[in-house]
């Protein structure tokens, strides 16, 4: 399973990392949002997480370039957001998000979800 990360909040990428680790699962960590999209287009993730602190570009926008994108019809959209959001369900549908984390987040259930 090869899973991207995209933030610039080193505690919140060493908890992913550590959480996520295992021999099937290949992580990769990227700051700056701007970059990812040339890596990303190349290795077509199985799953992105993506931090709202994120260096380059609005992560909203990096979220949506990525899901009008056909390639990553298949890959499953986590999206970590600073703050409450009144209708989650609403916000990830109109932002193509399968599952909206609310910091702090509970790392061991972020990892769970991911089989």
């Amino acid at each position: 399973m090869n899973i991207f990360v995209i933030s610039s909040d080193s505690f919140f990428t060493q908890e992913m990392i550590t959480h996520l680790h295992s021999e099937s699962r290949s992580i990769e960590i990227h700051e700056n949002g701007l970059d990812v999209l040339s890596d990303i287009r190349e290795r077509i993730p199985d799953v992105v997480i993506i931090d709202n602190d994120c260096d380059g570009i609005n992560p909203l926008v990096l979220n949506k370039i990525l899901c009008r994108d056909g390639r990553f019809d298949k890959t499953v959209f986590h999206f970590i957001a600073t703050k409450k959001i009144e209708d989650e369900e609403s916000f990830s549908k109109a932002n193509n998000i399968t599952n909206l984390w609310i910091k702090p987040v509970n790392f061991q259930k972020i990892a769970a979800s991911i089989n």
